[in-house]
């Protein structure tokens, strides 16, 4: 099995899915600075294993997509509002229509000064709201990847993807992880019963759901007007077209090359 991560798009679960198949006891801790992470990163493997991966059909190769313009905003959220972005363009709070200006500026691009590589959305924007094509080299192996998923249905996705290699019974199915504060349970969990907790596996949803931190899809309609969505839209066309095909398809996700026929 082999993973494209998206920033933005779950990642951090994945990663911690995945520490907790190498058997790391502290799996469900933020995983991003783990020294153990680095053990399934692609670039160990040498250049002609890493292509043998890409071009072998029996590989189950995955990918997950989200809206993105619901991905732009939860980048803003967590990147501009809490962990403090915005002072690398500006010293006071930035709002939201500020940073889709900074992405939606055309004269950013990854040549010249690296002053330029912050604004517009290209291949070296920050990851976190850079294009989705563009993280890992989408854009030229996508049609490599037999399971190309929507984010509004990670739980089907993340099954079906799992079993395809027999890890969702012996991983996926198994896999717990309840939000805490502290020493006591979270607040959400309170009126469950232990049976509805045993029913939790990877992305599944359930009672102790927790969605994502920023709330970025409760908060579309507040934030977004006609003119922002239409500077994203234009911003993201590439995504978009990739998007829309995914948003369009019946079921949990998408095979590369019916994706990208006519794409």
């Amino acid at each position: 099995m082999a993973f494209c991560g998206i920033p933005k798009n779950g990642i951090s679960g994945w990663i911690q899915f995945f520490r907790y198949m190498l058997g790391a006891e502290d799996f469900t801790a933020l995983p991003h600075y783990k020294e153990d992470i680095h053990h399934f990163h692609m670039y160990r493997f040498r250049q002609p294993l890493a292509q043998d991966i890409l071009n072998d059909p029996t590989w189950s190769k995955g990918v997950v997509f989200r809206d993105p313009a619901e991905r732009l905003l939860s980048a803003y959220f967590d990147k501009m509002v809490r962990a403090g972005f915005a002072k690398r363009y500006q010293d006071e709070p930035m709002t939201f229509p500020q940073f889709v200006d900074i992405v939606s500026n055309k004269s950013g691009s990854c040549e010249g000064p690296k002053k330029n590589r912050k604004y517009g959305v290209h291949a070296c924007t920050d990851p976190h709201w850079r294009p989705q094509v563009f993280i890992g080299g989408l854009h030229t192996i996508l049609p490599k990847f037999n399971f190309i998923g929507n984010f509004n249905q990670l739980g089907e996705f993340t099954k079906e993807f799992l079993d395809s290699t027999g890890l969702w019974k012996s991983h996926g199915a198994e896999y717990r992880t309840f939000p805490t504060k502290g020493c006591s349970i979270h607040p959400q969990l309170h009126n469950a019963t232990y049976r509805e907790l045993l029913s939790v596996g990877f992305n599944q949803r359930s009672v102790g759901d927790v969605h994502h931190a920023t709330h970025s899809v409760d908060k579309m309609d507040e934030y977004y007007t006609d003119e922002l969505m239409q500077k994203v839209r234009e911003a993201y066309h590439l995504d978009y077209i990739v998007w829309n095909k995914i948003k369009a398809h019946k079921g949990s996700h998408m095979d590369g090359a019916e994706l990208c026929s006519n794409t």
